[in-house]
């Protein structure tokens, strides 16, 4: 992925003025940690400005998905899924990007149906899906090629990102790696446990609609995963 600054009006003036804006555009980026003094690129041929007058390559998506997933950045999600949408579709919306994703999900048998798509952070409240769909989506990424980066990108109970203070402690700490969705009246906690013969298992826990706490409901949760910790045996995955 690249960022890219257009010419405009502010732009058209000398070559020598023009040149001064991007170093100074490029210093201000660099000073605040958003690019490396070498990735900026810019045209300094003649004094006719170009279409574009500064290109930024962004690091890979491996390096970039903990930034996301660890900290639940919410606004990652929404600007991926419409960069998706941009690449695939030449759309950069979400509606695009949702249907982009529906096609992946269906390849992975997700049935239709068992996901509704809102956005791209998981905040709205059209946001619909099934224990069954994400287990599905756990279980292809966990078969993928890159099962590796998705794993390591995610929070790991009682080390970092969102699940640095859950489960510290327990049996279950350093042992699971997943993420947690939080809205008003639902919580949810789903990843990869490793069990203690060492294989992942794959664990998914939803609770809509409920009357009490957050605290408690999140407590079930953790409880509940530390139950299926201690199972001799992994549970059967229809």
């Amino acid at each position: 992925a690249q960022v890219v600054v257009g010419s405009d009006s502010l732009l058209r003036g000398r070559g020598s003025d023009r040149l001064a804006f991007l170093d100074a555009f490029a210093a201000v980026l660099s000073a605040r940690g958003m690019l490396d003094a070498g990735a900026v690129a810019t045209t300094r041929s003649g004094t006719a400005p170009s279409d574009t007058v500064l290109r930024v390559a962004s690091p890979p998506l491996a390096a970039l998905l903990p930034h996301f997933l660890k900290p639940s950045q919410n606004q990652h999600g929404e600007l991926w899924l419409r960069h998706i949408a941009r690449q695939v579709t030449g759309v950069g919306r979400a509606d695009s990007g949702a249907a982009v994703v529906r096609r992946r999900l269906r390849a992975w048998g997700v049935p239709e149906g068992a996901v509704h798509i809102a956005d791209g952070s998981g905040m709205s409240r059209h946001n619909l899906l099934s224990a069954d769909a994400l287990t599905r989506v756990l279980a292809s990424m966990l078969a993928s090629e890159h099962a590796t980066v998705f794993r390591d990108a995610l929070p790991v109970a009682g080390v970092d990102g969102t699940l640095e203070r859950r489960l510290a402690g327990t049996a279950v700490a350093g042992r699971f790696a997943g993420k947690t969705g939080s809205l008003d009246r639902v919580r949810a906690l789903s990843g990869y446990l490793t069990d203690a013969a060492g294989r992942p298992l794959i664990v998914v826990l939803l609770i809509n609609h409920f009357a009490g706490s957050a605290a408690s409901a999140e407590a079930l949760l953790d409880h509940l995963l530390q139950r299926v910790a201690s199972l001799g045996a992994p549970l059967p995955v229809r």
